[in-house]
């Protein structure tokens, strides 16, 4: 194996097995070509078989139509078919039927009249006319004026059949047959004419039966010779022992078939392919010997090559192995020469002067190494100096500000604590004073039950309308929400006192009137009397939600900084005063206005219970943004510690180098 591994073994085994390659591809080629010429050719060899087989046929079937037209267009033959005169009709047959069949060219005459009446027959006399309409398509085809031919299965065998019209003043009265046996005489013409053998199959009793042909045997099998009755088939390669050697066929089938195009048997051809078998063989053996001296040339011509290349080469390999192992003093040969050598011997020149180039840049380069390591090294010291001063002032001031705002968010928080508690302590108070603004309700209903007795006593009343509108707005954030509901609560409380003072007034207003009317406004005395002290309980009550208001406002000063007021309640209260016109009617107007400002005193402290429990809410929310401003302002501080580490880690690393 190691003499196959120098560059002139493997260029020669190259040479040969390109060589060899090239041969067996031109041979490949030969023989798909002469191979593919030589099918073309036995198709078209077949086409022309099956076409001259079938054009001598119809050439026949022609022959025996021409005859048979002639016969029916003499006009004793016209007179006897019209008579239906059998003896007529033998007269004008019988002598030209008796010459065609002693020359084998016809087998029978036969003549029809409508509707399908067999009236003559040349080869055997018939007693009385017989129907044949379900037997002989192509005389009833006759009868309606059309000339038919093809091939039928007769009595006697496969014959080839006419039938032509027999016409009387232009319409057809009769039809004349014309039958010729296709016997081995006729398959022997047509066998020399296409210079094949043929064999007549039929299908008889559920088995392709042998009819008549050149040869004892056909070559095809039964399923074949059944799709030849379709159609043509493909050709069937046989080959048959013989005492010169071998003998090689081709075989297929066409079909033959009726005047109407129907397959009563199918012939077989069989061509012989033995000469052109033997004269493929032959050229074939010699492009395989002209192949066999071409590659004997060619190796012999690839070692005179290789010798050539491989020396020089062989020389080139030395001198570069001394330049690989370092040896730059080495020679290069071959220099002076003008071919590929020559310039391989440059390039390798190229190559030793690049060597000694690079020896001397090595030289240079470690001298060079050791001050750019210096440099690197007093350039990463100042960078790592900037990075830590500018990175960490900015690290340092992240980690002050997030304290700071730690810190407001502590104080935050504890400020909306205490905001809670005092909001906490108004809603009780607050709930305190409704509970008494109910009780005067109450009495100030049982009060106008009282009046609406006396009205129905005196018949007359009257109605004080009193409007009072009170809108509020605040809404700009909820910090600023607290404050304007503070203020809201403090305008409510105030409202609440006016109310009282008012209903302390109309109470003794009640009292004086209850006195004018003697006994019967003694119950009215006493309710009014209750009515006073409710307001007087109501105006305590107030008082002490005030102050509360007022503890609460300054909470909510001191959690937001600076509250704006934005809205304030405004209230407009009017009274239509009309005159009483009878004591009666002043005692109801009065118990009317404690009712309706005793609704209003209602009114006001759900007003004021809902404001609280807002004011509550608002806080708790606050509460709850400082807890998480807080747990933010601890994230962030985390963070800052985090890169205060991760900042003077990669400084270190810088400085490390």
């Amino acid at each position: 194996m190691q003499r196959f591994r120098s560059l002139q073994s493997r260029l020669i085994l190259a040479f040969g097995a390109i060589a060899a390659g090239v041969a067996g591809g031109v041979i490949s080629l030969a023989v798909h070509q002469k191979s593919a010429q030589e099918e073309v050719a036995l198709q078209a060899a077949l086409a022309r078989t099956a076409a001259t087989t079938t054009s001598y046929l119809n050439a026949e079937l022609l022959r025996l139509e021409s005859l048979g037209l002639a016969l029916a267009a003499q006009p004793a033959m016209v007179e006897a078919v019209r008579n239906a005169d059998r003896a007529a009709m033998g007269a004008v047959i019988a002598p030209i039927y008796d010459a065609l069949r002693a020359q084998r060219q016809i087998s029978t005459f036969v003549v029809v009249t409508p509707p399908g009446l067999l009236q003559y027959r040349a080869h055997e006399a018939v007693a009385a006319p017989e129907d044949i309409t379900h037997r002989r398509g192509d005389a009833m085809a006759a009868l309606a004026g059309r000339t038919a031919r093809g091939m039928i299965m007769a009595a006697s065998g496969l014959s080839l059949a006419t039938a032509v019209p027999v016409m009387a003043q232009g319409r057809p009265i009769g039809t004349l047959f014309g039958q010729s046996l296709a016997n081995e005489e006729l398959l022997g013409r047509i066998k020399a004419s296409v210079n094949a053998d043929l064999v007549v199959h039929a299908e008889r009793a559920g088995q392709m039966t042998r009819i008549a042909g050149t040869r004892a045997q056909g070559q095809l099998d039964a399923a074949a010779l059944r799709q030849g009755l379709a159609g043509p088939t493909p050709a069937m390669r046989s080959i048959l022992p013989s005492a010169s050697g071998e003998q090689h066929f081709v075989a297929f089938a066409i079909p033959l078939l009726d005047h109407a195009g129907r397959p009563v048997a199918v012939a077989e051809l069989i061509l012989d392919q033995t000469a052109v078998v033997s004269a493929s063989r032959a050229s074939f053996l010699a492009l395989l010997g002209m192949s066999g001296a071409a590659l004997i040339a060619v190796i012999i011509i690839s070692l005179l090559i290789a010798r050539g290349i491989a020396r020089p080469i062989n020389s080139m390999t030395a001198a570069m192995s001394g330049l690989a192992a370092g040896r730059l003093e080495t020679e290069i040969p071959a220099r002076d020469r003008k071919d590929e050598i020559g310039a391989m011997s440059a390039a390798v020149q190229v190559f030793k002067d690049n060597a000694l180039a690079v020896r001397r840049l090595e030289q240079e380069t470690a001298t060079l190494a050791a001050a750019t390591e210096t440099e690197k090294k007093a350039a990463m010291d100042r960078m790592a100096h900037d990075f830590e001063a500018t990175i960490g002032g900015i690290v340092e001031n992240v980690a002050s500000a997030s304290s700071e705002m730690e810190a407001s968010a502590q104080s935050l928080t504890r400020i909306a604590e205490r905001t809670s508690g005092q909001a906490g302590i108004v809603l009780t108070a607050t709930e305190e004073a409704s509970a008494n603004v109910q009780t005067v309700a109450a009495a100030s209903e049982e009060l106008a039950s009282t009046v609406n007795e006396i009205a129905r006593q005196v018949s007359a009343s009257s109605d004080i309308a009193r409007r009072a509108v009170e809108q509020a707005e605040s809404t700009n954030g909820r910090v600023q929400g607290l404050s304007a509901a503070a203020q809201e609560i403090g305008e409510v409380v105030r409202l609440i006192n006016d109310i009282a003072a008012r209903t302390n007034l109309l109470a003794l207003n009640a009292t004086i009137e209850a006195a004018r009317a003697g006994d019967a406004g003694k119950g009215f005395a006493v309710v009014a009397g209750e009515v006073k002290q409710l307001a007087a309980q109501t105006a305590k009550a107030t008082q002490e939600i005030s102050g509360k208001v007022q503890e609460m406002q300054t909470a909510t000063t001191a959690s937001v900084g600076a509250i704006q007021a934005i809205g304030e309640t405004i209230g407009e209260m009017s009274q239509i005063a009309l005159g009483i016109a009878s004591a009666v009617e002043q005692q109801g107007a009065a118990t009317r206005e404690i009712a309706r400002s005793v609704q209003n005193a209602a009114s006001g402290t759900r007003e004021v219970a809902s404001n609280i429990a807002d004011v509550s809410q608002a806080s708790g929310e606050t509460g709850s943004a400082a807890g998480q401003m807080l747990s933010a302002a601890g994230g962030l501080s985390r963070q800052a510690d985090q890169l205060r580490r991760e900042v003077q880690g990669f400084v270190a690393k810088i400085r490390v180098g």
